[in-house]
């Protein structure tokens, strides 16, 4: 009985976690952007339409919170990173639903590029098409094992379609 009980608090724990979860994305999607706010600003605050829902959201993220504050922390490490680079190219190693590509929307905007590349392939789907009004960004499947994402895909080796010394900046969060 006390195994049961526990179990049912669980699912009524995510289930609540997930409906005011999504209370606030929708709120936050709601203020976004007034007109009051300077450009940098509503710049900024438009990225956020780009958070996935919770159920979409990987790389040990759960909470709308999280998820910004983490998308915050990485577009300010990217940025020193390629803040002498006119059109940074960036590659993403393990793109997942797309954090880093939200984190680094503003900063290839103008002429940059952003390739997310991923082994699960319902990750890339989503992602080519949650991102697909922006077309500095691109999203390559790549059909190769990972112990964690992706177990029963073939552990052959296989090149990227990347050609060397294109890139800029090489990120992975979480691969």
């Amino acid at each position: 009985m006390k195994r049961l009980r526990r179990i049912c608090w669980k699912y009524l724990y995510r289930y609540i976690f997930v409906l005011v979860d999504l209370i606030f994305m929708k709120v936050e999607r709601r203020l976004i952007a007034p007109p009051a706010l300077s450009l940098g600003v509503r710049e900024d605050l438009k990225i956020m339409k780009l958070v996935p829902s919770f159920l979409k959201r990987s790389g040990g993220t759960s909470s709308v919170f999280s998820y910004a504050e983490s998308m915050g922390v990485f577009k300010v490490l990217i940025n020193g990173l390629v803040k002498d680079v006119a059109r940074p190219k960036i590659l993403d190693i393990g793109c997942g639903t797309g954090l880093l590509a939200i984190a680094s929307e503003s900063l290839v905007k103008d002429g940059g590029e952003y390739i997310g590349l991923d082994v699960r392939e319902e990750d890339i789907k989503y992602c080519r098409k949650h991102f697909e009004k922006i077309p500095s960004h691109s999203f390559i499947y790549h059909p190769v094992r990972n112990a964690a994402y992706a177990p029963h895909q073939d552990s052959k080796h296989q090149p990227w379609d990347i050609l060397d010394e294109s890139i800029d900046l090489v990120v992975s969060k979480s691969i």
